[in-house]
């Protein structure tokens, strides 16, 4: 190789690391934004999944509001309210399980049934909006939940939302 192709080399590469430099640190200076986002989106995908399931084994919703969500369900506790599972071959047992979203921040109370009241579990937090909860029918006895999930975006660019619904299995079991 000759002097001259050896320079021309080397202003090349240094030309390809000048373009991928400011790309690379850019990368490195928003990814811990990127990350935050995603923890976000990921704890809320959970939280959605959680009070689905509770709805869909379900057996009647006693208190339904746009900010509270309260129903009888089945649970594989040990008793209502504490964090032992159940063995599997026992049967679930009937508790009281209440959501409630206020402000930013959506609760899980898990009691005996009737009482909504105990020991509040935070599910989700950094909502847009506290009115997560609607139901189907309006009037009456609803059988049917849809939960929205607002995540806003701290850089002000939107929200992103987060929907799913369920409607009870076990609501036409009881008589």
């Amino acid at each position: 190789m000759t002097l001259i192709e050896m320079i021309v080399a080397a202003g090349i590469a240094l030309a390809v690391l000048g373009m991928t430099v400011p790309f690379l640190t850019s990368s490195m200076r928003d990814e811990p934004e990127v990350s935050g986002k995603a923890l976000n989106i990921g704890k809320a995908r959970v939280a959605i999944e959680r009070i689905i399931r509770d709805v869909r084994q379900g057996i009647e919703i006693t208190t339904p509001s746009s900010t509270q969500l309260s129903l009888e369900t089945y649970s594989r506790h040990a008793t209502c309210g504490s964090t032992t599972d159940l063995p599997s071959s026992s049967a679930p047992i009937r508790c009281q399980v209440t959501y409630r979203c206020s402000g930013e921040t959506c609760t899980r109370t898990e009691a005996n049934p009737g009482v909504t009241t105990g020991t509040e579990v935070t599910v989700v937090d950094g909502l847009g909006s506290s009115s997560v909860f609607s139901y189907t029918p309006s009037s009456g006895t609803p059988l049917h939940v849809t939960v929205e999930l607002v995540i806003p975006d701290p850089d002000g660019g939107g929200d992103l939302t987060l929907e799913d619904g369920a409607s009870l299995r076990n609501a036409l079991l009881t008589g």
